[in-house]
Parts: C-alpha cells; structure tokens; sequence
C-alpha cells in the first residue's frame, strides 16, 4: 500500500528537522528539552511516524534558527544567510535598519 499525501509530508518534515538539526550540530536530547517531549518522541517526529504539531514547529523553528518555511522545502538557509541573520538579531532597531538600508543599496546596484 503507498502512503497517503498525509504521511509523505509527514516525512518530509521530520527529515527536514534532522537534516537542519544535525547541520546546526544540535542533538536529539535539545531538541527534546526544548519541546518539552522525550527523545524517542523526536526520533519518531524525525522518522516521519509521528506528526508535529503546528505549534512544537514554531518552536523548532527557532531553535534550528530557520524558517518555519524550510521544513516544508520552501528554501534552504545557507551558512551566510544564518550568519548574517544572527548578527541582524543583535541589532538594536535603528541599527538594522540601517543595515537593510544598505543591503537594499547593495543589491540594487549589482549590475553597476
């Protein structure tokens, strides 16, 4: 029998969390003391045998530091991107306003 559109994504969400988990160098026992949950819990989240609330998704997002995006293969951050997202988190607000102001400047003169 194949599996339903249900369990495929399923699936691929938990692969997601452990390709991101294991790239961020971040352990099954974090993972599970974030979310409040044992570690066989998470291997079966990871496995694809057991589904993740919309809510432990949030949460893991933020401890992987991505996207909630990514774990449905919208788009992969990159070790830059991660980087240059982390030192924008530290930014006071008129500070990272700043910075986009000159990102945007950057980006807009590529071609020049």
């Amino acid at each position: 029998m194949s599996e339903t559109p249900t369990q495929t994504i399923t699936a691929y969400i938990g692969n997601r969390i452990r390709e991101r988990r294991e790239y961020m160098g971040r352990s099954q026992a974090e993972l599970a003391r974030v979310l409040d949950k044992k570690v066989p819990a998470i291997s079966l989240i990871e496995s694809g045998r057991n589904n993740i609330t919309a809510a432990d998704l949030a949460i893991v997002a933020q401890f992987l530091r991505a996207p909630v995006e990514f774990f449905f293969g919208v788009k992969s951050p990159t070790e830059d991107e991660d980087a240059a997202a982390a030192y924008i988190r530290e930014m006071s607000p008129d500070d990272r306003q700043t910075a986009l102001v000159i990102l945007k400047a950057i980006v807009e003169n590529k071609g020049v």
